[in-house]
């Protein structure tokens, strides 16, 4: 029967168990992802100018020092929410900073996809308790 968990299941054949292995793969590196990500650091980030998800700066450790924000809103994106993950942001910039979430995931309280605002010289730190939910501190 498709969708009992069996990749070999359904009337899709091949096709079912692409879809199948491709989604096991992105679940694989969603944890993985956040399993290298608890003790990772990295400074002199640049947010990505004129802000916006889509082409936000992909922050890659666990500790994150965005040292250049050119003007409020510009935007970074934290990775996967996935249990057990976290993420520190320190806007050490002059302006407001935006952070993302992954497209489909969303902050505690809001909407998919929505930033949240870092005011300069201040930090953000989220926590995943569940999968697609960033929650802030």
């Amino acid at each position: 029967m498709l969708g009992d968990g069996n990749p070999n299941a359904g009337t899709k054949g091949s096709n079912f168990r692409y879809q199948y292995a491709t989604l096991k793969l992105l679940e694989d590196i969603k944890l993985n992802t956040a399993i290298i990500n608890l003790t990772t650091s990295q400074t002199g980030i640049v947010a990505h100018a004129g802000g916006g998800q889509a082409d936000a700066t992909q922050l890659t450790a666990a500790y994150n020092r965005v040292d250049t924000i050119a003007s409020d809103g510009d935007s970074v994106k934290v990775g996967f929410a996935v249990v057990n993950a976290r993420y520190v942001v320190q806007n050490n910039g002059a302006n407001a900073l935006d952070v993302f979430p992954m497209p489909g995931d969303h902050f505690l309280g809001q909407a998919d996809n929505t930033a949240f605002s870092v005011a300069a010289g201040n930090m953000l730190v989220v926590f995943c308790f569940t999968n697609g939910e960033w929650t802030p501190q």
